[in-house]
């Protein structure tokens, strides 16, 4: 399976509020859709970059006519900020509010289990908060 996920800054490519903003871009390809796989890495990447970079916004774009990346991109916390066309067809530009100290404290839904369970048959466990 191959998906990848990018954190940036953005560039020309969208709005000029989203210039010099932090964007989230995914790409799944078909077999991995309907598993939660998108919104798992994506949801990762934000907390990381919560933790990193602290009060930073983040912009997405995506087409339209996409309803699962535009019902991910609701999911993840982006509201929209607006539509343009581009790429021949509409896009809408969705912006995500910084996560301040206190969602942090208070939030501890990021938390993750994963179970590994290795080809000796052992199974291996970590946590992440």
């Amino acid at each position: 399976m191959s998906c990848q996920v990018i954190l940036r800054r953005a560039t020309g490519h969208g709005p000029a509020a989203a210039a010099g903003k932090v964007e989230l871009g995914y790409l799944f390809l078909p077999q991995a859709w309907g598993f939660g796989y998108a919104a798992e890495a994506c949801t990762a990447a934000l907390a990381w970059l919560d933790e990193e970079l602290p009060g930073e916004p983040v912009v997405l774009f995506t087409q339209t006519a996409n309803a699962r990346s535009m019902r991910l991109a609701a999911k993840l916390g982006f509201t929209e900020a607006g539509r343009f066309d581009a790429y021949g067809a509409e896009q809408r530009f969705g912006l995500r509010p910084p996560a301040t100290e206190s969602d942090a404290l208070t939030d501890d839904s990021q938390a993750t289990t994963v179970a590994v369970e290795e080809p000796s048959g052992r199974r291996r466990t970590s946590s992440r908060s």
